[in-house]
């Protein structure tokens, strides 16, 4: 083989291995595109998370404090209902006073009648 032969044969090998370097590149290209459309989905798919628990947390701050107005006027229920227990009772005596008075009336006019 002359030089010019073994210099055709390193140019060919050199233009077959840069075509193979191209498809190589080309395959890259498209995987590493593939790999950005998946990123950018996954950051979307997070996005979509990260405001559904916004939400969720917004919801379940409304219901504690629903809850906690809801605690609040139980509290204050059994407060007013204690005090009516108390109003009650208070009132069930003083009407028994009223009741014997009453009654120790009509039978004093029942004597003075006799």
């Amino acid at each position: 083989m002359d030089i010019f032969d073994q210099l055709e044969q390193k140019v060919l090998r050199t233009i077959s291995s840069i075509e193979t370097l191209q498809l190589d590149n080309m395959q890259l290209q498209e995987d590493v595109q593939k790999l950005n459309n998946e990123q950018q989905q996954t950051r979307q798919q997070l996005a979509e998370a990260a405001a559904q628990l916004v939400e969720r947390d917004a919801e379940a701050l409304a219901q504690q404090q629903q809850i906690e107005q809801l605690n609040a006027q139980i509290l204050q229920m059994q407060q007013d209902n204690e005090r009516l227990k108390k109003d009650n009772t208070r009132l069930s005596h003083e009407n028994n006073e009223w009741a014997a008075k009453a009654e120790t009336l009509l039978q004093a006019l029942d004597l003075a009648e006799v």
